[in-house]
């Protein structure tokens, strides 16, 4: 079995992928991808009403990055248990191939 892909290797999507896997695997509750209704409902009050639309834009702003930064969170953390795993698997590649 050949060793995994270092961290940098990764896109964006496939780190997301493996991260909330890594999290449902360990018990985590990775978080929720906020949905698309606030922003709409904020894009069709500002046209009605030009506060309450801004307002809900808002909202809509706080929550999405609420989610990057607790997404990033987990990153960090299965970025790191995924280094140590796949430093152990290269050395053990290393091992046997030699």
């Amino acid at each position: 079995m050949v060793p995994r892909k270092p961290l940098t290797q990764l896109t964006q999507h496939q780190k997301i992928i493996f991260a909330t896997g890594w999290a449902e695997q360990k018990g985590l509750t990775p978080p929720q991808k906020p949905g698309n209704w606030l922003l709409i409902a904020g894009i069709i009050s500002l046209f009605a009403f030009l506060l309450p639309g801004l307002l809900l834009l808002f909202m809509d702003y706080l929550r999405r990055q609420s989610y990057r930064r607790e997404m990033n969170v987990l990153i960090l953390q299965w970025g790191k248990a995924w280094e140590v795993s796949r430093r152990r698997e290269e050395r053990d590649y290393l091992e046997r191939r030699y």
